[in-house]
Formats: C-alpha cells, structure tokens, sequence
C-alpha cells in the first residue's frame, strides 16, 4: 500500500506536480491540485493535492510513482493485504494513505481516523481468535455403507 508523507513541520509533502499519475502505467492514480493560502496551509509549495486517490484494482505496484516523485511524497508502505469484496473499498483516498502527523504537532484528524480503523481491525482480530479458541473435534463417523464421514463436535 502506499503512504503519502508528511514533512517535519506536519505539512503535506505532495505539491500536485501529477508526475506520479503521469508514470503510471495502470492509469491508476486520480489527483486534483488545490492552491495554498495564507489561511489554508497543506504543503509547502504553491499547490497541493485537494483529491488523491489510488485505485488498487488497477495498481501493479511497480514502484513507477515513487520513482517519479520529486519530493519523495508517495513512499510503498508496509501493507500489502488488499482483499475485499467489494471493488469500490480498494479506491483509497488521501485521508487512508496520508501519514501520521509527527508526534509534537498533538493529534490530527488523519491520526483520528486511523486510530478508529486500526480499533475496528482490533475487534475483528479478537472475533477471528474467539473462533480459533472454540473446541472443536472432528470424529469420523461410520455408515451402513462403509462410507466414512465427518461430525464436527459442535454440530451434535
């Protein structure tokens, strides 16, 4: 998965320069470039990226954007298990890939959102244990036909 990264200051790294959805092969990266304000800071440069999106049903992970990047704003992360059922969950969004602020700028909304994920990936992870926890046997049971089947221990 990719991270889109932040500078020491906490600002955004991508300047919307559109190289990286330029060398796309896969034509997978979607960006819409935004000016900065006095007011409204989000990267260090003239521009920055209003809408970035990366769709994952497309993406070969090539590595072409982050070689292409200017300001090493896009980096490949450490996730790579993408599965999902439904297609439009593998469009992600800036707000998914930006990287945590650094730690002495205090909480931002990104870092919000990516604690309440991470909790919800929690709670899956201790439904899926409480399954393996069960007790379950399997006992080869015999019928008139010599025909073995299997009787799960819950099931009886």
């Amino acid at each position: 998965m990719h991270v889109l990264q932040r500078d020491e200051n906490g600002l955004e790294k991508c300047v919307a320069c559109f190289l990286c959805a330029a060398a796309c092969p896969s034509n997978c990266i979607y960006i819409e470039a935004a000016e900065n304000t006095e007011t409204n800071r989000v990267s260090g440069a003239e521009r920055y990226a209003k809408v970035y999106n990366i769709d994952y049903n497309r993406c070969i992970f090539c590595g072409y954007c982050v070689e292409a990047c200017p300001t090493d704003a896009i980096t490949h992360g450490h996730g790579f298990e993408l599965a999902s059922f439904n297609a439009t969950d593998l469009i992600y969004r800036k707000e998914q890939m930006l990287a945590a602020a650094p730690a002495h700028l205090g909480p931002t909304r990104s870092s919000t959102v990516r604690t309440s994920r991470a909790g919800l990936q929690r709670s899956r992870y201790r439904e899926v244990n409480e399954f393996k926890n069960l007790d379950l046997r399997l006992t080869p049971v015999h019928t008139w036909a010599g025909v073995a089947s299997i009787q799960c221990s819950l099931c009886d």
